[in-house]
C-alpha cells in the first residue's frame, strides 16, 4: 500500500512539473510537487512499531527540535524548488542553440544554392540590358 502511493505521488509530481494545470504558475506547481513528495515520503517511512523496545531519547523534545525538523524540511523543499526552477529555462535556451545551430548549416545549403541562382539571373539580366542599350544606341544613330 505504502509503495502504491509512492508511485501515485511520483506520477502526480512528474504531471504537475509537466505542465499540467497550465494556469497555475511553474513555481506554485513545483511547490505542490515537492510538498507531496515530502509527505508521502514521510507516509512511506512509517511502518508498523518493533515488538522489541525501541531505542528511547535522552530527553523529551522540546520547541527548538520541532523547529529544526522543520527548518530542515524546508531547506529540503528549497533544494528541489531550485534545480527545477532553474533546469527548463537553461534546458530550453540550450534547445535553442543547438536548433539554430542545426538550421544554420541546413539553410547554409539554401542560401548557397540561392546565391548561385542570384547571381546567374543577375548575369542574363545584365547580358539582356546591355543588349537593350546596344539596340537603343543603333536605333539612336539610324534615327540621326
Amino acid at each position: 500500500m505504502r509503495s502504491g502511493l509512492l508511485i501515485i505521488a511520483i506520477i502526480a509530481a512528474y504531471t504537475l512539473l509537466g505542465g499540467w494545470p497550465q494556469k497555475w504558475h511553474i513555481i506554485v506547481r513545483v511547490c505542490v510537487s515537492v510538498s507531496l513528495l515530502i509527505v508521502i515520503f514521510f507516509f512511506w517511512g512509517q511502518c508498523e512499531k518493533p515488538t522489541s523496545t525501541p531505542a528511547r531519547s535522552a530527553r523529551k523534545p522540546t520547541i527548538s527540535d520541532y523547529s529544526t525538523i522543520s527548518i530542515t524540511g524546508l531547506l529540503v523543499e528549497c533544494f528541489f524548488l531550485i534545480p527545477l526552477s532553474i533546469t527548463p529555462e537553461k534546458s530550453e535556451e540550450l534547445a535553442l542553440a543547438v536548433d539554430e545551430a542545426l538550421r544554420s548549416e541546413s539553410d547554409y545549403e539554401v542560401k548557397k544554392i540561392a546565391a548561385k541562382l542570384f547571381d546567374s539571373l543577375t548575369r542574363h539580366l545584365n547580358t539582356k540590358v546591355r543588349l537593350s542599350l546596344a539596340s537603343e544606341k543603333r536605333l539612336a544613330k539610324l534615327a540621326t
